[in-house]
């Protein structure tokens, strides 16, 4: 039974060898196709798979670039409304140079009628001066005068002791002659008396004289005074407004200081609401940063005695609301804006751990600040002259030196002499 498997064995491996080869090839085939259509298979997965990644990051560069033009185009409607902002600021720059140049005309017109007012003093000074050598030439006239008259009525006298002398001798009566004397000496007295009330003019006009001279001199004493007074305000304004805008520029904070009156302007829509009086969280961070800085310049020892007020302005565009009085009701709006801004940096905490101000300093800052509504007394216009209702809502902070006082008093210095 073995033998005879054995021999079918070889006889089948005789004639099946063959188809055995065939066979081992067929496979070998079909497993390489099998190989190459897994590894078809594996790197069309990778490729899908990357090809996902590249459409998810498509997709995210597209959301990207979507996101970048909407800030490019909000950071372009920023830069137009920054750039018609700088446009109406240098505007007012302008106005306010020329009101700057027309106050200057007016003092230097002051001052050439101050200089007037001196010269016509100092001619009238003169003309007494004159006028006073005059009396005191009349006055050595008669002073000489009456030498004469007085050695004529010694000799007269003399005289008439000689006539009565002789009319004793030959037994005239004399008293017609003695009266003639008595006469004569009482015409001499009211002459005397003459010179002595010229004498007592002449003292008088001396006096007055002295008198004049002296307030003309202070006169020109207290106008030397108070020019220089005017024209150091000047200076120190030009001063604070160097340092405000050094500082403000210092720490990062973007706010126009005019250069002329150095008034500063915040946007109402970064303090508050439309419509609100109440100050956001946004302008209370930004209130943070500015009061500081501003503070720190016009409380330094340096400024701090110039400054007579500082002004704490609200302004509304003219917008109304239905069923009120359209003024009236942006007064009251804006003097409750101003009157925001200012409770919150009088508080007591805030200027003792925000501003880091001593009691001194914050009883000083009580004394100075003020705060005040303006409706829309002051718009601001476009350049093709509409409202610009953005720019007209806004908070204005200024500060005023105490030259208007010495101005007034220069004025009444004047209207005093004119009278």
């Amino acid at each position: 039974m073995r033998q005879m498997k054995r021999r079918m064995r070889v006889r089948a491996k005789e004639t099946g060898s063959f188809w055995l080869s065939f066979s081992d090839m067929m496979s070998v085939l079909v497993l390489v196709f099998i190989f190459v259509i897994f590894s078809m298979m594996l790197s069309l997965a990778e490729q899908t798979e990357r090809l996902k990644k590249t459409e998810d990051q498509y997709t995210q560069a597209m959301i990207r670039m979507q996101q970048s033009e909407k800030e490019l185009s909000e950071k372009e409607q920023i830069l137009i409304l920054q750039s018609e902002k700088l446009s109406e600021l240098t505007e007012e720059m302008n106005r306010q140079a020329a009101l700057l140049d027309e106050k200057e005309a007016e003092l230097e017109k002051t001052l050439d009628e101050n200089r007037v007012i001196i010269l016509d003093l100092e001619q009238r000074l003169k003309d007494e001066m004159s006028e006073n050598e005059n009396l005191t030439t009349r006055i050595m006239m008669l002073e000489g005068n009456k030498q004469a008259q007085q050695d004529e009525i010694d000799r007269l006298l003399i005289d008439i002791e000689n006539q009565k002398k002789e009319l004793d001798a030959l037994g005239v009566d004399y008293s017609n002659l003695l009266s003639y004397a008595n006469q004569t000496l009482s015409a001499l007295e009211q002459t005397q008396d003459q010179l002595a009330s010229a004498n007592n003019r002449l003292t008088d006009a001396q006096n007055q004289l002295n008198s004049q001279s002296h307030a003309l001199n202070q006169y020109e004493s207290e106008l030397k005074r108070q020019q220089t007074l005017i024209e150091q305000m000047v200076g120190v304004k030009a001063q604070i407004i160097e340092a405000l805008s050094r500082e403000l520029k210092k720490n990062n904070i973007s706010v126009t200081v005019d250069a002329q009156t150095g008034a500063i302007t915040l946007p109402s829509e970064m303090l508050f609401a439309v419509g609100a009086n109440t100050l956001s969280a946004q302008g209370e961070m930004y209130l943070d940063r500015f009061l500081p800085v501003y503070l720190n310049v016009l409380l330094s020892d340096e400024f701090n005695p110039f400054i007579a007020e500082i002004i704490i302005e609200g302004h509304t565009d003219s917008s109304g609301k239905a069923g009120y009085d359209a003024y009236l009701y942006n007064m009251q709006l804006s003097q409750q804006r101003a009157l925001s801004v200012t409770n919150y940096v009088l508080r007591r905490d805030y200027m003792t751990y925000n501003l880091n101000l001593t009691n001194d300093e914050q009883t000083l800052l009580r004394t100075l600040v003020t705060a005040s509504g303006r409706s829309f007394s002051a718009l601001i216009y476009n350049s093709d002259g509409t409202e610009n209702k953005t720019a007209s809502r806004r908070v204005e902070i200024k500060f005023r030196l105490k030259d208007d006082q010495t101005i007034d008093a220069t004025e009444a210095i004047l209207n005093e002499l004119n009278h």
